[in-house]
């Protein structure tokens, strides 16, 4: 089960609301593919060796220097290869930034380290 994470700046105010974690949906990699935009999951597609591939989903917490947003993406691990795929930024479709730390990232609205987070629920 998922969280649902509400990211907050001290300094600017500026408020986000973004899903973390994964669902029961997204034990099948079919069902993960279809989080991921058309060109991401032809390359997937095209790398994936095995037949049944271990991996590991999860929306992360990310940040757009593009549109200023934090924003939560789909990413996807493979155990064989170490390879890792991160989708776009769901509002302009730019590369992003994940966030490992929350609390000490900075603001993509005004540069400010003052990102607070706190969950607000749960999502499956």
């Amino acid at each position: 089960m998922g969280k649902i994470i509400k990211v907050a700046c001290k300094s600017c105010k500026n408020e986000w609301e973004c899903k973390t974690g994964c669902g029961l949906s997204h034990a099948l990699l079919q069902d993960v593919l279809q989080e991921f935009p058309e060109e991401i999951r032809v390359k997937i597609t095209e790398e994936i060796v095995e037949e049944s591939p271990m991996f590991e989903f999860e929306y992360h917490i990310s940040s757009c220097s593009h549109c200023g947003k934090i924003v939560s993406v789909p990413v996807i691990r493979f155990e064989e290869g170490d390879a890792e795929y991160i989708g776009p930024c769901p509002v302009c479709g730019d590369d992003v930034s994940l966030i490992p730390n929350i609390r000490k990232a900075i603001c993509p609205v005004c540069s400010q380290k003052k990102l607070l987070a706190e969950e607000t629920g749960r999502w499956d």
